[in-house]
C-alpha cells in the first residue's frame, strides 16, 4: 500500500515537478531467513514553489456583491439623512 501523498492546504497553491528515480523498497532487499521482512514506505519528492493565496471564483463575486452592497447603504443613509430635512414633519 503507497502512503497517501499530503494534499495543499486550499488556501495556497503550490507548484510541483516530480522527479522519478527508483526507491529501493522491502522487495528489492535480500529476505531474512527468520523474520519477515520490513516494508519501506515509497517516498515521492518534489521540489515545491508557494505561489501565495488564490482565490476562488465564487470569492471575486461576493468581494464585489458586498463593495456594491457598501455603496448603496452608504447612498441610501446621505438619501434619508437628506429627506429628513428638506421634508416638514407630519
Amino acid at each position: 500500500n503507497p502512503l497517501p501523498v499530503p494534499t495543499p492546504s486550499p488556501t495556497t497553491a503550490i507548484a510541483a515537478t516530480a522527479t522519478t528515480e527508483a526507491i529501493p523498497t522491502a522487495l528489492d532487499a535480500p529476505a531474512a531467513t527468520d523474520t519477515a521482512p520490513v516494508p519501506t514506505p515509497s517516498l515521492l519528492e518534489v521540489e515545491a514553489q508557494i505561489l501565495g493565496y488564490v482565490k476562488h471564483p465564487l470569492e471575486h463575486v461576493l468581494e464585489w456583491l458586498d463593495h456594491i452592497m457598501l455603496w448603496l447603504e452608504t447612498a441610501l443613509g446621505r438619501l434619508w439623512r437628506w429627506l429628513q430635512a428638506r421634508l416638514p414633519q407630519l
